[in-house]
């Protein structure tokens, strides 16, 4: 596993993040509602606006987690533990079903 820092001192996996996004936009708010509803919301932002929504990988489900760093911040940091990660086109069938699952529960959040 490699933990990145999402700010003041909580961390997450950062091969489970599939998704960094803005706060604002209208369809992230629905889907923050709704992932508090069914609590799968965290939020670590201590307080702070919350800047950036992670969703991250929790088996068949995605985990949103507010935090109060900015998008870039936490990218730089998934970039810094040199996480790589094969192409689509030249991973294996297990990882290809992998990445249809990620985008299977990434189209039943947006929608």
């Amino acid at each position: 596993m490699s933990f990145i820092d999402v700010g003041f001192s909580n961390y997450l996996d950062a091969k489970r993040i599939v998704l960094t996004s803005n706060s604002n936009s209208s369809p992230v708010k629905r889907a923050i509602k709704e992932a508090k509803e069914e609590g799968r919301f965290v939020d670590v932002t201590e307080g702070r606006k919350t800047r950036t929504i992670i969703y991250s990988e929790c088996g068949d489900e995605l985990i949103l987690t507010a935090v109060a760093v900015q998008g870039s911040t936490i990218i730089a940091r998934i970039n810094k533990t040199k996480i790589e990660k094969k192409p689509l086109e030249d991973s294996g069938a297990e990882e290809e079903g992998a990445s249809e699952d990620r985008r299977d529960l990434l189209s039943k959040m947006v929608h």
